[in-house]
Parts: structure tokens; C-alpha cells; sequence
């Protein structure tokens, strides 16, 4: 069963409109994985800057 995605629906409409499918949602993954890679680095090292405040 299909959900409605209203985002995807202007995902959608906005590869139909610019036709730049590929660049698009290589900008999205690498901003995904970079926000990810943000986060996980941020949770990781939040203990080692506690340590050195101390």
C-alpha cells in the first residue's frame, strides 16, 4: 500500500520539470550521508570533549 508523500510528489514534480534527475539525487545522497556522517562523529567525540573540559 502506497502512502502519500507530498514531498515526494515535488520530488517528483521537479525532475519532471528540470530533467536533471542524476544531479539531483546525488545532491540529496551525498547531503544525507554527510548530515549521517555529521551526527555519528558528533555522538562519538561528545564524551572525549566532556573528558578534556574536566
Amino acid at each position: 500500500m502506497k502512502r502519500v508523500d507530498p514531498i515526494g510528489q515535488q520530488t517528483a514534480v521537479y525532475l519532471s520539470d528540470h530533467k536533471s534527475s542524476t544531479r539531483f539525487y546525488s545532491i540529496i545522497f551525498v547531503n544525507i550521508i554527510y548530515n549521517n556522517w555529521i551526527q555519528y562523529y558528533e555522538e562519538n567525540t561528545e564524551n572525549n570533549f566532556h573528558f578534556h573540559r574536566r
